[in-house]
């Protein structure tokens, strides 16, 4: 068990290694190890040994920052945190650094979660009201059994930094030691499990979904949802969990698979009803994992987001305040939903549970807009080919070549940003796939490929938009730099031009910048016309009406 504990411990030190590693900052790099007991000096210290061992310069410096919490008005921080002249790494531990007085001192900030042993000054309470370091910060590391140490959230722009299976692994190094004692905890939860899935309304025959099952609490009300004529399936990321489930005997009431709530081994359309209890907290990207239950959830089918606590009994339980801003908190929770191709339905954050649920609205690829509407039409996003190209409907896994072929920042210099990571790209293109929220928007995007290789040099992209039964579009197309000036972009975008008029689409638009002079070119190969309309600094250039 030492020998388990002492991995456990080095892999978490080594997390953090390679996000400090990965940091892009000229010297000095100032990171901060935040903590409200003990634990942080210790943590700082290996990082630094880690660091060292791989050629990094370290200087460490202890701060405690309680002075600040109880002083009014702004005053004169302290400067031994502050980088000295040939500095390359500074790594400060302390309690409290993310006080307002270190406001863009740290490129980095670490905070751990632990015991603060009762707070009997109640200086970790003022702490976490003034600031809420656990949302502020860019990683969060789990150190209430100091032998155990578990990141339990990074910052997307950090994760990126990452290898992908990092976040899988913490996850499954938080929950497999409390699979086998996770239910004791919770002993009386069930009846509030049965009422949440008797308000996903399933009917008998019919197919459902319990992503992150853990022990499987949902299952047996899932499976009298069905019945013996229906499916249940049950996924969790950790073995430890569904073992659990398995010897209390769940995995008589449903099918169970070990798989990532973002990457469900399920075909689109095959599931009427999906559960999910406590698992967006859980998961790196909130988003992403919605969308693939969108994928996988039928258009009208029902999602429903439990936790047999209320959000502000939550809260109390990690010794804070819920807030506005918070994951499940109404506002950010409708917009991540409709993001991803669900509408919220009705919300429920009572003191004895939280209840969201959510219908599966839109359509996934190859669902047509609805004959009537778009006479003779069905707006499937099939294959359109040209004379040197190939436009495939996109799919998320095209992320991986998808990444390398936008990585230039040279494409962003008249759309602003940066390139995308690869899991930013998958989740991106998994919420693009999902498909829009609203009946009167339609999203279809294609990967622009060689005919003769099928190697990807960009993406084409129509956002349809239905107005007193018509329908126009709006059209946008990138290629890499390497691909561009050989006359890709405008054989692509007039091949996409073709196939919407063909569709009966009444009008096409672009939106270009006024110095882009190359886009322009491409829209006017296309068929469209500048116009004196401007939208956000924009010129927006047209086909003619189609009638």
């Amino acid at each position: 068990m030492a020998t388990a504990r002492s991995i456990r411990h080095a892999r978490v030190v080594g997390v953090l290694a390679d996000a400090v590693v990965g940091i892009d900052h000229p010297p000095p790099v100032h990171v901060a190890v935040d903590g409200t007991a003990g634990g942080a000096r210790g943590l700082a210290d290996d990082l630094s040994r880690v660091l060292e061992a791989r050629g990094r310069r370290c200087r460490r410096v202890s701060l405690d920052a309680t002075g600040f919490l109880h002083r009014q008005g702004p005053g004169q921080g302290p400067i031994a945190h502050r980088g000295r002249p040939g500095d390359d790494l500074v790594v400060v531990d302390g309690r409290f650094l993310q006080h307002p007085e270190f406001q863009g001192a740290w490129e980095l900030v670490v905070f751990l979660r632990e015991d603060a042993g009762g707070d009997r000054d109640g200086d970790v309470s003022r702490y976490v009201a003034q600031v809420d370091p656990e949302i502020a910060a860019d990683v969060v590391v789990d150190l209430h059994d100091p032998a155990w140490p578990v990141v339990r959230r990074v910052d997307p722009a950090v994760a990126g930094r990452l290898r992908p299976e990092v976040l899988l692994d913490e996850t499954r190094a938080f929950f497999a030691p409390r699979a086998a004692v996770w239910e004791d905890h919770f002993p009386d939860d069930d009846a509030a499990y049965g009422a949440a899935v008797a308000e996903l309304g399933l009917r008998a025959g019919q197919t459902a979904l319990d992503a992150g099952c853990g022990t499987g609490r949902a299952l047996p009300h899932l499976r009298a949802a069905v019945g013996p004529d229906g499916t249940v399936l049950g996924v969790d990321l950790t073995p430890e969990m569904l073992a659990t489930a398995r010897r209390h005997g769940r995995h008589r009431h449903a099918l169970l698979a070990m798989a990532d709530a973002r990457r469900l081994p399920l075909r689109a359309g095959a599931v009427d009803g999906a559960f999910a209890a406590g698992l967006l907290p859980h998961v790196p990207d909130p988003g992403r994992a919605l969308a693939d239950l969108a994928r996988v959830v039928r258009p009208g089918g029902q999602l429903a987001l439990f936790h047999p606590s209320g959000r502000a009994a939550l809260a109390a339980r990690q010794g804070r305040l819920p807030r506005d801003d918070d994951l499940l908190a109404p506002g950010p929770l409708d917009r991540l939903l409709r993001a991803s191709g669900w509408s919220l339905a009705s919300y429920d954050d009572g003191p004895g549970r939280f209840l969201a649920l959510a219908e599966r609205r839109g359509w996934g690829p190859g669902r047509p807009i609805g004959t009537g509407t778009c006479p003779g039409a069905e707006m499937e996003a099939d294959t359109i080919e040209t004379e040197r190209l190939v436009l495939t409907p996109l799919c998320v896994s095209d992320a991986e070549q998808m990444a390398e072929v936008l990585a230039d920042p040279r494409l962003h210099l008249f759309i602003g940003g940066r390139p995308a990571t690869l899991d930013e790209l998958r989740a991106r293109y998994a919420a693009m796939t999902a498909g829009s929220s609203s009946p009167d928007e339609v999203w279809r995007n294609w990967v622009v490929r060689g005919r003769g290789d099928r190697l990807p040099v960009g993406t084409v992209q129509a956002t349809l938009h239905r107005r007193d039964e018509r329908w126009s579009a709006e059209i946008a197309w990138v290629l890499g730099v390497p691909y561009q000036g050989k006359g890709y972009a405008a054989e692509a975008a007039r091949a996409l031009v073709a196939w919407l008029t063909d569709r009966d689409i009444h009008e096409v638009v672009a939106r270009i910048h006024p110095d882009h002079a190359a886009s322009g070119r491409v829209a006017r190969r296309a068929g469209l016309h500048p116009t004196a309309d401007l939208v956000d600094g924009e010129v927006v250039w047209r086909t003619p009406g189609q009638g």
